[in-house]
């Protein structure tokens, strides 16, 4: 082929393609008679409507390069215009996309607090969810948080009085004998002494073995926890609640045979004293009951030496305490007094600093005797618990124990035995829960 022919061949080409691209630079290729041209801008169309002619429908362009959606722009694409001569409305604002935040952790709800049952025995601050729980029978009767302490300034609280008054004494709770088919063992019975702290002494053969007693009734302490392994009296205390009697006296026994050889009088007496408990009081009843009798050695029927009297003693009238109330030492709290002779119910300090005595003191025609329960009052006891020690002291003044008979000129012979006799049991236990 000529240089002539592939150069006119290449200018006939080149002429192809300028009328190709002029065409299209003049709106060539309608859209089927719309009447519209295309733009042939290099520039996208905005996503902004444009306002068609009366009567026909609008169609929004399709999104060039560059733009994600009407609303979000990509970064880095070119700015949009509207096309030269349109009518232009107001494009809304782009509403700003909320930034995804990490989900929070979900926080655990408490758990819900059961609601208070019915009343069970147990105080107001123990009944009532606390955010701070505390411990049982750590708050006081009135229902204060503090536990108010059962010395103060040398005196004795009124909470720690009804708890004496309420615990049996004396304490006896021992293991029992191992390898024992079975086990009966003596009376826990009184030792005589020189003074209220000096050791126990063997007891002579002519006194008789003399027990000591303090409880009240009905029962309050709890024997669903007594085991065989124990010996004695293995229940757990509890406070009284509402009605009680009150029982207190010193009686002689032979069990065991313990008094065959005594031949020293002793004469027995009980006292009983109704009363009332609250979780804020106590009463003590306007009547108390004193019943005497021979105890040993043991007379017969026909003998005239039974000494067995029975007699009231009245207060002015029953008296309410307050557990938080505070009483002073060897005063009276309560009194009762009838022609026969007086009762008096007071405390005193023991041998040490904590030691107290809870006495009763009867002066009358019949017996004339000193008792008292013994205790140790523990610097960390709360309510609800009885205080340690829990023995029994008590003086008796043989002084009223008088003797008659009959001559054989018909005449009587009368005579009263002297001297005063101190005795003493210590309280024993295995632990504050039993006995």
């Amino acid at each position: 082929m000529s240089h002539y022919a592939a150069s006119h061949r290449v200018s006939k080409h080149l002429g192809l393609t300028t009328v190709l691209l002029l065409l299209a630079a003049c709106g060539g290729g309608g859209d089927g008679g719309s009447g519209n041209a295309v733009s042939s801008s290099p520039v996208a169309p905005s996503g902004t409507a444009q306002v068609a002619d009366a009567g026909s429908t609008s169609v929004p362009a399709a999104p060039a390069s560059g733009v994600d959606s009407p609303n979000n722009v990509v970064p880095g694409s070119p700015a949009v215009s509207p096309s030269p001569g349109a009518t232009q409305t107001q494009q809304p604002v782009p509403t700003p996309q909320p930034v995804p935040q990490p989900a929070p952790s979900p926080v655990p709800e408490p758990a819900p607090v059961p609601a208070p049952g019915p009343d069970d025995g147990k105080t107001d601050i123990q009944k009532k969810p606390q955010e701070n729980p505390v411990a049982p029978n750590t708050a006081s009767p009135s229902g204060n948080a503090a536990q108010q302490p059962p010395l103060l300034d040398g005196k004795l609280s009124g909470d720690a009085l009804m708890t004496m008054l309420e615990s049996k004494a004396p304490v006896d709770t021992t293991w029992m004998p191992q390898r024992a088919a079975s086990h009966f063992a003596e009376p826990y019975s009184m030792s005589p002494v020189a003074s209220r702290s000096a050791k126990l002494e063997e007891r002579p053969a002519r006194f008789p073995a003399i027990v000591a007693l303090s409880r009240i009734s009905p029962e309050n302490y709890d024997m669903s926890n007594v085991s065989y392994a124990v010996a004695g009296n293995g229940g757990t205390y509890r406070p009284a609640k509402g009605d009680f009697e009150l029982i207190v006296g010193t009686y002689a026994t032979n069990a065991k045979a313990v008094s065959a050889y005594a031949t020293e009088t002793f004469v027995n007496m009980t006292m009983t004293l109704k009363g009332n408990a609250t979780e804020t009081d106590f009463t003590l009843g306007g009547e108390i009951s004193v019943n005497t009798e021979t105890g040993w050695p043991r007379p017969e029927e026909t003998n005239h030496d039974l000494n067995r009297y029975g007699f009231q003693m009245v207060s002015e009238q029953p008296k309410t305490y307050s557990r938080a109330a505070y009483f002073s030492a060897n005063e009276p709290i309560q009194t009762w007094n009838s022609c026969c002779g007086t009762v008096k119910l007071f405390w005193r300090p023991g041998p040490s600093t904590r030691d107290v005595d809870l006495c009763w003191n009867v002066d009358s025609w019949y017996v004339k005797r000193l008792q008292c329960s013994t205790w140790t009052l523990q610097e960390d006891w709360v309510h609800g618990l009885r205080f340690t020690g829990g023995g029994v002291y008590m003086e008796d003044d043989h002084s009223v124990i008088n003797h008659w008979e009959l001559l054989e000129n018909g005449e009587y012979r009368y005579w009263n035995e002297s001297g005063k006799y101190l005795w003493r049991v210590d309280g024993r236990s295995i632990d504050l829960f039993h006995g």
